[in-house]
């Protein structure tokens, strides 16, 4: 009888950690290029670029970035190692943003955008890759949502920073900078980390791994429903709540923004939450359901209710956001589906749900408020708070659908 073979632990127990501080460090870098991107829109670009810029035109690569290559760079993360993939990525991402900073022309504007795209295929398939590698599967879901409120904390501290850099260095001189720090940071991971443990004994295996993923009905179930209920979130934390509670409440930008800050953290905290909770209760199904249900009244209650006090709009914007936390344990039911042997894959599959179905949302609010898929802010700030409500009626149909979908995924009680 043969021994099984034994599993042979890091001799620096810190290591696994030191990989995923590493992770989160790209993720905040890849962050920074986001909103280096289309999130800051001052008289910097104006003035530098000579020529109109919107946010449209620069919405639109970087989506299309990621909606095109999350499959195939989570894939290749599968096939040679995050350290490789993720590290080249980064590189083409970091060249992108320098070519973004020097042109003056509106095509290589796109194309610059759409190379610092890239960067964002990367985080959480990267992230997410590296602690099934490190970490026990136990571990996975913990260590997963730590992953989430770091990139939370990347987009509460990289929004401000990049606008403060902007105004010191200039917006050309911070996307050079920015470049090179993406350099230097790709060579820092490829020659720092590890893909895997030594404990790590299975290889990924193209052929059957690809098949397992893509003729399973639970993954495109769990993919749906975790998008599904993720990217209303992600849409109204990143502009619609801003723009509606502007116009229905007449609230100030830094009113709206304490309101973004409450939500981002009550998602971070609810995403830790339940997947502490789902370790021990083992029902994720019960507890994603029940999360995107609450998170659906909250959702009714903020768009179409009377109005509401701005300490009652803060309760119930955390209350909501911490709830739809819940959505992030498809993250760990999409890998357990697929036993942990394309988490790559996987993962890459999720994200490009939620990248599709942000860009939809995002036109269709936008034709169904103003008739139009583009308009300028000013224009769309000129529409009622009828003409909103009608618009955002996609945010909960999108999380009753998401419901839907976690009623027919097969639960595996974390097995």
């Amino acid at each position: 009888m043969k021994n099984k073979p034994s599993m042979i632990a890091h001799p620096r127990p810190v290591y696994p950690y030191m990989v995923w501080i590493i992770c989160n460090l790209i993720n905040f870098y890849a962050f920074l290029l986001q909103f280096s991107s289309w999130d800051v829109r001052t008289h910097f670009q104006e003035k530098e670029l000579l020529f109109s810029v919107d946010s449209e035109a620069l919405f639109t690569p970087f989506a299309l970035s990621i909606i095109f290559f999350q499959i195939p760079i989570a894939l290749l993360i599968d096939r040679f190692g995050p350290k490789k993939v993720s590290s080249l990525t980064l590189i083409i991402a970091a060249l992108g943003v320098m070519l973004f900073g020097y042109t003056h022309s509106p095509a290589l504007l796109w194309i610059g955008i759409l190379l610092m795209g890239l960067g964002t295929t990367i985080t959480y398939v990267n992230s997410l890759k590296l602690i099934a590698n490190w970490f026990s599967h136990s571990r996975f879901p913990f260590m997963v949502s730590w992953t989430i409120i770091g990139i939370i904390i990347s987009t509460i501290i990289g929004q401000p920073l990049i606008i403060l850099l902007a105004k010191q260095f200039g917006w050309s001189n911070l996307l050079i900078n920015l470049g090179m720090v993406g350099i230097i940071l790709a060579l820092f991971f490829f020659f720092f980390t590890r893909d895997q443990s030594e404990s790590v004994l299975s290889q990924f295996e193209c052929g059957p791994s690809l098949k397992k993923v893509f003729s399973s009905p639970n993954t495109y179930l769990i993919a749906l429903a975790g998008a599904l209920g993720i990217t209303p979130w992600l849409a109204s934390t990143g502009f619609w709540h801003h723009a509606f509670y502007a116009v229905a409440y007449e609230m100030n930008g830094g009113d709206a923004a304490f309101i973004d800050l409450i939500d981002m953290l009550g998602f971070g905290i609810g995403s830790l939450f339940f997947s502490i909770y789902g370790k021990k209760a083992g029902k994720r199904k019960v507890l994603i359901g029940g999360g995107v249900l609450a998170s659906l009244l909250v959702t009714c209650l903020l768009i179409y209710a009377p109005r509401f006090t701005l300490p009652s709009l803060i309760v119930l914007t955390g209350v909501g956001s911490f709830f739809i936390g819940s959505a992030t344990l498809t993250f760990t039911l999409i890998c357990e589906n697929n036993q942990f042997k394309s988490v790559g894959l996987s993962v890459g599959i999720l994200c490009f749900a939620v990248a599709l179905l942000r860009f939809i949302e995002n036109l269709l609010i936008t034709l169904i408020i103003t008739g139009k898929s583009k308009v300028p802010l000013e224009t769309l700030l000129e529409s009622s708070t009828k003409e909103f409500q009608q618009g955002l009626i996609l945010m909960p149909v999108f999380l009753l659908l998401s419901f839907i979908c976690v009623i027919f995924i097969k639960e595996n009680y974390g097995k």
